[in-house]
């Protein structure tokens, strides 16, 4: 499963069109069900590079929207699943990456 949609640039109607053929909303951009050790399955919510979703201090940068994701992947995590913000490809391949030697 995955949000083709997320990120990208679209007119207004293809946005509602887009946002209607999600599976559901607020579940995180990418989800590869194959189990690994303990988890269920991985779910990543992909960032662009440079985008902050952490202050160096640990705590999550006040946006609304992040604040929001990160209790999405809190909520799969305590449901047995991984689950976390991936930063750019090179985050995002690493925590694939890291998945599967589990």
């Amino acid at each position: 499963m995955s949000d083709y949609g997320a990120g990208i640039k679209l007119t207004m109607g293809q946005a509602r069109q887009q946002a209607r053929l999600k599976s559901s909303k607020g579940l995180p951009d990418l989800f590869i069900a194959e189990p690994r050790g303990k988890y269920h399955g991985l779910f990543i919510e992909l960032k662009a590079d440079g985008i902050k979703t952490h202050k160096l201090n640990g705590e999550l940068v006040a946006n609304d929207h992040i604040r929001q994701q990160a209790q999405i992947l809190e909520q799969l995590e305590q449901r047995g699943y991984r689950a976390s913000f991936a930063i750019g490809f090179d985050q995002a391949k690493e925590l694939i990456d890291d998945y599967f030697m589990v």
